[in-house]
């Protein structure tokens, strides 16, 4: 496997482990016959579309995104990166409910803390699967 097509894999996944395993077995899978990026990740949309739905609708467990966490990644994505204070202006929420949610997303490893509190989004991936949806402010 080329390094291009590594990064890409590290770059889509966010290093979460489940969407690097899955990305890795489509492409095994496929025996490589998927030549461009943009076949890989429509493949890889449409092979997570009944997971990204779950963690981002079944609000009641653990795993998935509640009203805070949702606005709270709909703002990442608007803004790439974030505070729990910066990110308190697009979202309603104080700065602890913001930070609380920030962390519970960071678990799932679809963003990423930097540093000084600073968070980004990880998974272009699960990006791509919300942005299709339709459903950022």
């Amino acid at each position: 496997m080329s390094e291009e097509k590594i990064t890409s894999i590290i770059e889509w996944s966010g290093c979460h482990p489940y969407l690097t395993q899955q990305s890795l077995n489509i492409i095994f899978d496929s025996n490589h016959q998927l030549e461009s990026r943009a076949n890989l990740i429509d493949k890889l949309l449409q092979y997570h579309d009944k997971d990204f739905s779950a963690w981002w609708n079944a609000e009641h467990l653990s795993s998935c995104f509640g009203e805070a966490e949702r606005k709270v990644y709909c703002a990442l994505i608007q803004n790439r990166k974030g505070t729990p204070k910066s990110l308190t202006q697009f979202t309603g929420f104080n700065r602890v409910q913001v930070a609380d949610a920030l962390e519970v997303i960071a678990g799932t490893g679809v963003i990423r803390y930097l540093d000084d509190e600073c968070y980004t989004l990880s998974s272009r991936l699960f990006e791509e699967w919300v942005i299709q949806q339709d459903i950022v402010n």
